[in-house]
C-alpha cells in the first residue's frame, strides 16, 4: 500500500489504513498542519473507517492525505461562512414577505439552505476557535457575551423549527425579518474579525 501526504510519499511500518493514517497524522503534525482530506484509491474514506481503521492490508492500493495550515484553513472557512450568512439576509427578507402575503410554500422553499448556513456558522466559529485554541469569549473570539450570543442563536433556530411545525407563520415572519437579520449582521462581523485576527 502506497501512502502519500500531499505529494510526499510516506512509509508506514505496515500496509494498513490504521498505519497509513497514523504515519500521515504524525507527518502533518510535525509540519504544524492538519489533515483535511483522506482518500483510498481516489475515493473518500468513510467516517466509520477513519474512526475505526480496519487492519486489512487489502483495504486499498493507495492512500492519499491532503493537509492544510490550520490558521489559513480557519480564515478561509470563516470568510466563506460569513459570505453565506450575508446572503441569507436577503433570503430571510424575501421569505418573511412571502409569509406575510400567504405564499407559505414558496417561503419555506426559500428557507431551505438558510438554516444550514446558520448551523454551519455556529459550527465554524466553535470548531475554528477550538482548533486554534482561541478563547471563544476573548476579544479574538466572540467577546465577553459569547455564551449569550450562542444561546440566543440556538433559541432562535429552535423557535424557527417550532413555528414551522405549528404553522405559526406570523411568528416565523417576525423571526426572519428582525431577529435573524440582526444576528446575521453581528455574526458576519464576528467571523470577519476572527478571520482578520488569525491572518496576522
Amino acid at each position: 500500500m502506497r501512502v502519500y501526504l500531499d505529494d510526499e510519499e510516506l512509509h508506514p511500518a505496515q500496509g494498513t489504513l490504521a498505519d497509513g493514517l497514523h504515519v500521515a497524522l504524525d507527518a502533518a503534525r510535525a509540519q504544524g498542519r492538519i489533515i483535511i482530506e483522506a482518500k483510498a484509491d481516489d475515493d473518500p474514506i468513510a467516517d466509520e473507517d477513519l474512526d475505526h481503521p480496519p487492519d486489512d492490508p487489502t483495504y486499498c492500493d493507495e492512500l492519499r492525505f491532503v493537509s492544510a495550515e490550520p490558521r489559513s484553513l480557519v480564515r478561509v472557512t470563516m470568510l466563506d461562512a460569513a459570505d453565506a450568512l450575508e446572503q441569507t439576509r436577503g433570503v430571510c427578507e424575501r421569505a418573511s414577505e412571502m409569509l406575510q402575503t400567504g405564499q407559505t410554500a414558496e417561503a419555506l422553499r426559500e428557507l431551505g439552505d438558510t438554516l444550514g448556513a446558520w448551523e454551519s456558522a455556529r459550527r465554524v466559529v466553535q470548531e475554528g476557535c477550538a482548533l486554534l485554541s482561541i478563547d471563544i469569549e476573548s476579544d479574538e473570539g466572540l467577546g465577553a457575551g459569547a455564551p449569550e450570543m450562542i444561546e440566543t442563536l440556538s433559541t432562535n433556530l429552535e423557535e424557527i423549527k417550532r413555528t414551522v411545525a405549528t404553522q405559526d407563520w406570523a411568528a416565523l415572519a417576525d423571526l426572519l425579518a428582525f431577529d435573524l437579520d440582526e444576528q446575521a449582521a453581528q455574526w458576519r462581523d464576528i467571523m470577519v474579525r476572527i478571520a482578520d485576527s488569525v491572518a496576522q
